[in-house]
């Protein structure tokens, strides 16, 4: 039994608000709409100016860059948005055995808070040693999600190769805290993975310090020189095969440039009233069009396609994100 089975009950059960863990930050949904707005699905850790680690079953099977990430103590009170232009989810990762839980997404711009320090040197045995667990998810299993920031203290009861299991100490993870941090002495050692259904027993994290080659490997892509994001040009005329290829602000996935996990396609210039109206990287909202299916000549086509196009692309990335959610059995978003 786990997470998942008590997701539709905001953060760390037996914590309390923590209001100055600037570097936790929620991760939302980025809305197709202009008028977005913010629903935290999971937590995440900014470790570098323009770089968060969460976990990777928070990703599902979308593209990174459908995602936002939310600095500030709670929703409610407001805070700071950035998007999410880049990254990736650890490509070892098992959704059955959860097994490299772990993701590292790039910013579009420099965060508004300093990041927490990253363990990356071997952890040595912390069992039965207490650490600070902190997350956007629920504080109780009969509430519903409110977007608030806590922590609480956890209790180390083992630490193998890569994972830590973790105790309530009285606190401990639940619905929403996923990809949050575990931490010891001011460093980020653990990704919260998955625990118990009532968040009362059990929590597993993904240690940092056993996958620092792919962290690093992820920063470096970070400088990487990329085409500037030009809204008037036709994203699906070319395919890619890395986000190297891409403009900046759009991903490569399914071998073509993704602009926020929409199907390649243009942009107006101006929004004429008519949906979908997106916001673009220079903040102006702009009519979009998907380019017409693809029939061996490419996809160039002038031809308009229907708006059911793009809703049905939309809802088939998310339900298939919701079911690689129930799939794996025991993560928690």
């Amino acid at each position: 039994m786990h997470w998942l089975l008590a997701a539709g009950l905001a953060s760390i059960v037996g914590g309390s608000p923590a209001p100055d863990e600037d570097a936790v930050v929620g991760l939302s949904r980025h809305a197709v709409s202009c008028e977005p707005q913010v629903a935290i699905d999971c937590t995440a850790t900014l470790i570098a100016p323009r770089v968060v680690i969460t976990a990777a079953h928070c990703l599902g099977f979308d593209p990174p860059n459908v995602y936002d990430v939310f600095f500030g103590p709670s929703v409610e009170q407001g805070g700071t948005t950035i998007a999410v232009v880049g990254g990736r989810a650890h490509p070892d990762y098992d959704p059955n055995t959860f097994a490299h839980d772990i993701a590292v997404l790039l910013l579009a711009s420099d965060a508004p808070v300093a990041p927490m320090a990253l363990r990356i040197e071997a952890l040595r045995d912390l069992t039965g040693e207490e650490v600070v667990i902190a997350g956007f998810g629920v504080t109780d299993t009969a509430a519903p999600m409110t977007g608030v920031r806590s922590a609480g203290i956890a209790r180390v009861t083992s630490l193998d190769d890569d994972s830590i299991d973790l105790a309530p100490g009285p606190a401990i993870a639940c619905a929403g805290d996923s990809g949050g941090p575990v931490i010891s002495n001011g460093e980020l050692i653990a990704v919260t993975s998955h625990g118990d259904a009532v968040c009362m027993q059990t929590g597993h994290a993904w240690r940092v310090d056993r996958e620092r080659d792919f962290i690093i490997g992820v920063i470096a892509e970070q400088s990487a020189s990329r085409t500037p994001f030009d809204p008037n040009a036709n994203l699906c005329a070319k395919a890619c095969a890395a986000d190297r290829d891409c403009p900046a602000d759009t991903v490569c996935f399914a071998e073509r440039c993704v602009y926020r996990g929409l199907p390649p396609g243009t942009f107006a210039t101006t929004c004429d009233g008519n949906e979908p109206c997106i916001i673009v990287p220079d903040g102006s909202c702009r009519h979009y069009e998907p380019c017409a299916p693809d029939t061996g000549c490419g996809c160039g086509s002038t031809q308009s396609p229907s708006l059911l196009l793009v809703i049905a692309f939309l809802r088939r990335a998310r339900s298939r994100s919701r079911a690689a959610s129930k799939s794996r059995g025991g993560a928690l978003r």
